[in-house]
């Protein structure tokens, strides 16, 4: 439990370092959903600190997207969202770009941390 708490804090370290009001955790797309409760859990003070400099503070929650990529156990979850984010920024996406996340069923949802998105805007069928 120490080594994720360790872990945890870096990486909320990391992206309090990179921001500067960008939102720089939507850069987990929808492992934000699972990370946000790892810092409340690990780190709350640092937390904190790094909401401060958020434009826009974290409010917006999606069940489903947790429920979806949740692996089971904070360990894989947090591996996976580190390697999630690490590819997104190789591949030089901004913290704006929209993340498309497979739901199943044929369904992909386009999917942006703490914000709603018109799924049906979105796709061209509103």
């Amino acid at each position: 439990m120490e080594a994720i708490a360790n872990k945890t804090k870096t990486l909320l370290k990391v992206l309090s370092r990179v921001e500067k009001g960008n939102g720089w955790y939507k850069m987990l797309g929808g492992y934000w959903e699972l990370i946000y409760p790892m810092f409340v859990k690990y780190c709350p003070d640092d937390l904190a600190n790094y909401e401060r400099q958020l434009t826009l503070k974290p409010e917006h929650f999606n069940n489903r997207v947790a429920e979806q990529l949740d692996a089971g156990n904070e360990e894989e979850n947090y591996r996976n969202a580190v390697n999630y984010m690490n590819s997104r920024i190789s591949e030089m996406y901004s913290p704006q770009d929209i993340h498309l996340i497979d739901m199943g069923n044929d369904e992909i949802l386009a999917y942006l941390p703490n914000q709603e998105i018109d799924q049906s805007e979105y796709w061209g069928r509103g």
